[in-house]
């Protein structure tokens, strides 16, 4: 259940902010535009 909610809320971000890649990580990196910073992500298990 948990990593359905990580999911939903990754993907939710992703729509909603911009998103970056670092090739060859695997991460993810999301601005907040709101709060103004920057969440991280494993692309592989998207969590935080």
């Amino acid at each position: 259940m948990l990593k359905k909610t990580v999911f939903l809320l990754g993907f939710a971000a992703l729509m909603v902010t911009g998103t970056a890649y670092a090739k060859g990580t695997g991460y993810l990196f999301i601005s907040n535009e709101r709060d103004h910073t920057v969440s991280v992500l494993d692309g592989k298990t998207l969590e935080v």
